[in-house]
């Protein structure tokens, strides 16, 4: 007699990545993905704990001591895919028990490792940023400090990598608000969208950001990858800006712009309603504006409050 086999053992023997568990979710229901990841994370918890009296036994013992450490990581990420699954477990309930996706379980395992944010000297974090090739990355220049110029180093984090790196600044266009990062080893990227900018326009987008600015009071969702729904609107005058609608939040300068399949299409730079209070400025105290600011201010003129601004790819990815 065969024993019975669990929906767990039957997903164990199929993968026991987080990836595979996202897309076996899309085949069966969400509330069985749920109950696979959470026997997975008991499981994992339960050698954790054995691991971690042994290392404490005897600290001394490299072996005890990587076990632990390898469980250590191993949970961390079975407690953000369990957290990730409950989710939406309970949005997959309100639309018949199946998942659908706003972005796809692939293309969210492209950009987990492709965007990052940028850590201050405090670790505070100040700003997102993209891979868009294997050793160059893009973000908005004023999430860096004016001593950060080019050749000075830049520390940033990628929690879907559990990576930290130190990249050089490599260029700073302050006009244009992007600044390109360099990385000495080969990284896992975006491609880049290729197809003309007019093509855009009234497609439904994907914004990729850390939520940084809601660490204050809302810290449990902070620094960890989300995805907003984003409408695409109109084009700035030189082709070079998006108008977008989406919900943003301070901290998200920089945040990947992208198509539902994971391709780059730019980054978020401001809010309209900020760009609207410094144009409105430099038109008061210069009494002019660059042909820049004169392409933005026209995108932004007749803007929502909810409409955000982003710089193409086109721009950057020369």
């Amino acid at each position: 007699m065969h024993p019975i086999e669990s929906p767990f053992d039957r997903f164990k023997a199929k993968s026991q990545t987080s990836h595979d568990l996202l897309s076996y979710a899309s085949e069966r229901t969400a509330q069985q993905a749920l109950q696979c990841a959470q026997a997975r994370l008991d499981q994992l918890q339960r050698q954790y704990d054995e691991a971690f009296v042994a290392y404490e036994a005897n600290p001394s013992n490299d072996l005890k001591k990587e076990r632990y450490t390898e469980l250590k990581l191993s949970l961390h990420k079975a407690e953000d895919l369990v957290s990730s699954l409950a989710t939406a477990a309970g949005a997959a309930a309100a639309s018949g028990g199946r998942l659908s996706y706003l972005i796809s379980p692939q293309a969210q395992a492209m950009v987990r490792a492709a965007v990052f944010y940028i850590m201050d000297e405090d670790n505070n974090g100040v700003g997102v940023g993209v891979f868009f090739s294997k050793s160059k990355a893009v973000t908005a220049d004023h999430n860096l400090t004016v001593s950060q110029g080019v050749g000075t180093q830049v520390v940033v984090q990628i929690p879907g990598l559990h990576e930290q790196l130190t990249m050089a600044v490599s260029e700073r266009d302050t006009e244009m608000d992007y600044a390109i990062l360099q990385s000495s080893t080969d990284h896992a990227y975006l491609p880049v969208y290729a197809n003309p900018p007019e093509q855009l326009v009234g497609t439904d987008l994907v914004l990729a950001g850390y939520r940084i600015g809601i660490e204050e009071y809302a810290p449990m969702f902070s620094r960890k990858l989300g995805f907003t729904k984003a409408d695409a609107i109109t084009l700035s005058n030189h082709n070079n800006h998006l108008l977008f609608r989406c919900t943003t939040f301070a901290g998200d300068s920089g945040a990947a712009l992208i198509l539902k399949d994971g391709c780059l299409v730019g980054i978020h730079q401001e809010a309209v309603n900020a760009l609207r209070e410094r144009l409105q400025h430099a038109k008061v105290v210069e009494d002019r504006l660059s042909e820049f600011d004169q392409s933005i201010d026209a995108l932004v003129s007749g803007g929502t409050a909810q409409g955000c601004c982003a710089l193409l790819s086109s721009v950057f990815a020369k």
